[in-house]
């Protein structure tokens, strides 16, 4: 990744504390290999000299790592936007640290590597999936304290409706970029029956930082094994400058980023956004596009942050990003400006497009909804599920959760 994709991820949202690979023993199926491996190495000590044991020793891992190329598929294969199955986290954040977050807070993962519980079949549930950035993802509120599980629990509360499942497959540090080619290689959006997106604040990340997110050229993709993962985990444990872009169980590198900023040269002029958001215009609109031709009912929220004028220097402090290509950050007001452009265009593209929208400007610039700039907090989660909910509710027929007028399929 480049320096401005770096700067650009670390300006708004965090990548996920999830593992990008298996562990060295889920790598090679199980305990077995790794005891195996371990063996060999025990009785080539006592038998072999030094150079002969680094040989031979090395000789076992090309063997292995051949075999586990070869006959062991890597788990989840498919993991791009999801989180890795099965898995569970438990978060400490601290509460000086996180306005508004109380507790400890449980990350779960189900078998589809979706935050939620099991997705019921077809026939038994309206299934919706909340599609985004770390503002979706939630990482550091609890399962039952997310804005997409806080839906599903407004919903169900309906009498005489259809069960509702929602899934949560918001992913820190992705734009519309990695929305959409989620959407075009997961077989997820032909099991739902609805896609809620919220986007925007990373995406203008993206745009201010200069990084226009472009696809690489299609061409094979050459598969890491585990013997390469494992050495670059073994030699990211020995970095010395410990990466703002990683989140941690207690969220105390939110001090580290604040401070950041906090001590950076602030910038009141946004730069040239002309070609970001005609990319991200773009992006949409496959992305609404790519919904209806799979009879999926697309939903777009906009992204709500807290900067206004006259924020209140304590308010202020709890924000980070907003980081230029040259290292300066945009000043309050710029911010603002610039993701209101951004959520210009999304409201442009549900009026043309005939999407429905769920403006969520009503939270912006309240402090106590927010933790820093953009993220949530408890009670600003149970705000802007009130307004999704509201647009289910608003649209129902009968006791059917689709729309009453048909959408434009054109």
């Amino acid at each position: 990744m480049s320096d401005t994709s770096e700067r650009a991820e670390a300006a708004c949202h965090a990548l996920t504390i999830r593992p990008e690979s298996a562990t060295l023993a889920d790598r090679c199926g199980g305990t077995r290999a790794v005891t195996i491996t371990m063996f060999s190495f025990n009785t080539l000590r006592v038998s072999l000299s030094w150079p002969r044991a680094a040989v031979v020793g090395a000789l076992v891992f090309c063997g292995a790592d051949a075999f586990q190329r070869q006959f062991i598929p890597p788990p989840a294969q498919n993991l791009f936007h999801l989180k890795r199955p099965k898995t569970h986290r438990v978060l400490r954040p601290e509460p000086g640290v996180f306005r508004g977050v109380l507790g400890e807070s449980h990350f779960t993962i189900n078998s589809r590597g979706i935050r939620g519980p099991e997705m019921p079949p077809r026939a038994s549930a309206y299934r919706i999936l909340c599609l985004g950035d770390s503002v979706t993802e939630c990482l550091y509120l609890d399962d039952n304290e997310t804005w997409p599980a806080l839906i599903m629990q407004r919903l169900n509360q309906e009498e005489k409706m259809p069960r509702v499942w929602v899934g949560n497959v918001g992913q820190s540090g992705y734009s519309c970029f990695h929305h959409l080619r989620f959407l075009k290689v997961s077989d997820l959006i032909k099991e739902v029956d609805c896609v809620v997106l919220m986007a925007g604040s990373v995406d203008f990340a993206y745009g201010i930082s200069g990084d226009l997110q472009t696809f690489p050229k299609a061409g094979p993709k050459k598969s890491k094994s585990w013997i390469e993962t494992f050495f670059k985990e073994v030699r990211g444990k020995f970095r010395k400058k410990k990466s703002l872009m990683v989140e941690d169980l207690k969220g105390e590198v939110y001090k580290a980023r604040r401070k950041e900023r906090m001590d950076g040269v602030k910038c009141n002029e946004l730069p040239d956004l002309t070609g970001p958001l005609k990319l991200y215009r773009q992006r949409l609109q496959e992305i609404v596009t790519l919904c209806r031709q799979n009879g999926v009912r697309p939903i777009l929220v906009s992204s709500a942050f807290v900067c206004r004028e006259g924020l209140p220097p304590e308010d202020e402090s709890m924000m980070w990003g907003g980081q230029l290509a040259d290292g300066r950050f945009l000043g309050v007001q710029a911010i603002s400006k610039g993701i209101s452009s951004y959520n210009k265009v999304t409201a442009e593209v549900a009026r043309e497009m005939k999407v429905e929208l769920v403006d969520a400007s009503p939270l912006n610039g309240q402090p106590d909804l927010f933790y820093d700039g953009s993220h949530l907090n408890e009670e600003g989660c149970r705000r802007l599920a009130g307004m999704v909910a509201d647009c289910f509710l608003a649209r129902r027929n009968g006791n059917r959760w689709q729309p009453i007028q048909p959408e434009n399929r054109s």
